[in-house]
């Protein structure tokens, strides 16, 4: 086997030779970036081992240039960095795997032994209908699922999703092209909430009709938005035994609240415990309690208290309208005589009585810009009520 070592400090490239030689290991071994290059042109190789932070031509960008020469023997790389991004970055651009400085040389062996074990392996199964993927295979004769040669249990349609996006790798996949690839139908066409283009909720009628049992973690949304309602009427009647909180919690890293709901499709409502991971609270409920079609959403946490105040309130009495156009993007900071003032929550004194002025906070937006959305409706408005988002 051919390898081709690179490495700008003499002693660790000289070190990484002794160990491949001995076993018996053919190795090219470079100090710089340049000659590296030419023996990647001219000579016949089998693996590489780079490290990143060579000169002139760092190994990040060689390692692309093997992979868009079409070669695709195994590449690992070599750096004193540690941070996850530069780890990402290295097996994005198509390297097999990483190791980071200082590092045993029995341990860099090893790694190589098992990368090209399973390059040699996808080769000789190229023609037996498998994909490979950085140590992802997709056996589509067989439908299973290997990752770095451990079987990952998954479910049909789970398998016929992960199989299409392979097949689609380096393009973009609509969600309408996802679903009709995958449930072999039109996008829409059955559905019974057509008010919504939210991918979700797609799979979750189709889970309830084809499933006796559902357990779907969905956006917390689904509780309490008009374009949910005709899924809220659904869900209400089956049996729903569950509905776990798990407010901001569910994925580290992303701000979006989410659910996870367990629903008995065959039976019907009657008591639902409700649990937010974020309070640690739990509480059973009668279902047609909190899916009362007296409130346009379901309150899941509903008790006594909620119900003295509410039977004091006269409800329908506003329209609701919730901006979602004005951002960042499209705001700035710098006041002129063609902008409008835009109100945010922390502008809004606590007995809401005054506005404040922020620096660094407060932001404007361009009459010619805001003239197009939909909150352009309400401006000089006297008849509208304005509230900020208190999530």
């Amino acid at each position: 086997m051919n390898i081709l070592v690179l490495d700008d400090e003499k002693e660790i490239a000289d070190l990484v030779e002794v160990y491949l030689k001995n076993e018996n290991y053919n190795v090219f071994k470079f100090y710089d970036s340049k000659e590296a290059l030419k023996c990647i042109e001219n000579q016949k190789l089998d693996f590489a081992i780079l490290d990143v932070m060579i000169k002139d031509v760092d190994g990040f960008k060689i390692c692309k240039m093997i992979r868009d020469k079409g070669l695709n023997f195994p590449v690992i790389m070599l750096t004193a960095k540690i941070e996850d991004k530069d780890k990402i970055q290295g097996l994005t651009l198509g390297a097999d795997d990483y190791i980071t400085k200082p590092f045993n040389p029995l341990e860099l062996i090893a790694r190589v032994k098992s990368a090209y074990r399973r390059y040699t392996k996808y080769n000789e199964k190229s023609e037996e209908n498998i994909i490979y993927i950085n140590g992802l295979e997709i056996d589509q004769d067989k439908h299973i699922c290997r990752l770095y040669e451990t079987q990952i249990e998954l479910t049909p349609m789970e398998f016929d999703i992960l199989l299409y996006l392979a097949q689609k790798r380096g393009n973009v996949v609509s969600s309408e092209e996802l679903f009709e690839k995958v449930w072999k139908e039109k996008y829409l066409e059955n559905n019974i909430n057509k008010e919504t283009t939210n991918t979700f909720e797609f799979f979750l009628e189709k889970s309830m009709i084809l499933s006796d049992y559902v357990v779907m973690i969905t956006p917390k949304a689904v509780l309490n938005t008009p374009e949910f309602k005709q899924t809220r009427d659904l869900l209400a009647s089956k049996k729903i035994d569950c509905i776990q909180d798990y407010g901001e919690n569910g994925f580290k890293g992303v701000l979006v609240e989410t659910i996870c709901l367990f629903i008995d499709t065959n039976e019907k409502p009657n008591k639902t415990k409700v649990e937010s991971l974020t309070l640690k609270k739990s509480i059973v409920q009668n279902q047609e309690y909190i899916t009362d079609k007296a409130y346009p959403y379901w309150i899941i946490y509903r008790d006594d208290f909620f119900d003295d105040i509410s039977q004091r309130l006269d409800f329908n009495k506003f329209t609701v309208f919730r901006d979602r156009q004005i951002t960042n993007s499209n705001t700035t900071q710098d006041k002129s005589k063609d902008c409008l003032r835009v109100i945010k929550s922390r502008n809004i004194s606590d007995d809401g009585k005054e506005i404040i002025d922020i620096p660094g906070y407060d932001a404007y937006i361009k009459k010619d810009t805001v003239e197009s959305l939909g909150a352009y409706k309400f401006v000089g408005n006297q008849n509208v009520y304005l509230t900020p988002n208190m999530t």
